[in-house]
């Protein structure tokens, strides 16, 4: 029987984990942005990986690749062979990197968004947390924190995996340990 734990890169992250799978460790990586390497963010999640004890298992890692040159999957690979050379590979970690930012899986489903919260589709594409700013202006606009996390659960799951393939996989990997807002959403 899996016993999950998350490590994630902010407290937007943190806050849906902890909606989605109530009950499951989640923990953040504590550092992140376009200048702060791969190896340094890995001190921080080997950090987390140990302070677990090795009492949980799958460990999910969660961030974004933000400006990085390297593509998502390039990430994850260097991620977990930093990981493997530091001594984890008896560890079962599966890392999921974004491809800009979270806030760019949401921008999927503007319709969804918009119906929600009653406001007219933008007539342009938006990207990220700006985009997200100016498409929620008439409501007082976009916060992390609060509609961020609102967001995750009024988005269509299924047309985001359909756009995006590490947010299926990520999506799957939730069902797959019996996280009950994906349970209950019927995804896959």
């Amino acid at each position: 029987m899996p016993n999950p734990a998350f490590i994630v890169e902010g407290q937007m992250e943190q806050r849906i984990i902890a909606r989605a799978c109530p009950g499951t460790p989640v923990r953040r990586i504590g550092c992140n942005g376009d200048d702060v390497s791969i190896d340094r963010i890995c001190d921080f999640i080997e950090t987390q990986i140990r302070a677990l004890g090795n009492r949980n298992y799958p460990i999910f890692v969660l961030f974004d690749r933000e400006k990085r040159e390297q593509s998502s999957d390039d990430i994850k690979s260097s991620v977990i062979n930093i990981l493997n050379s530091r001594g984890l590979a008896d560890q079962d970690i599966r890392v999921f990197v974004a491809n800009r930012k979270t806030e760019d899986w949401y921008l999927h489903d503007i319709k969804g968004i918009c119906d929600y919260y009653s406001i007219a589709e933008p007539q342009q594409k938006v990207n990220g947390k700006k985009g997200l700013e100016i498409l929620l202006s008439s409501i007082g606009g976009y916060h992390e924190t609060t509609i961020g996390v609102e967001l995750f659960f009024v988005v269509s799951k299924k047309k985001i995996g359909e756009a995006c393939p590490i947010f299926l996989a990520l999506t799957e990997a939730a069902v797959e340990i019996g996280c009950p807002h994906f349970l209950e959403q019927g995804l896959l």
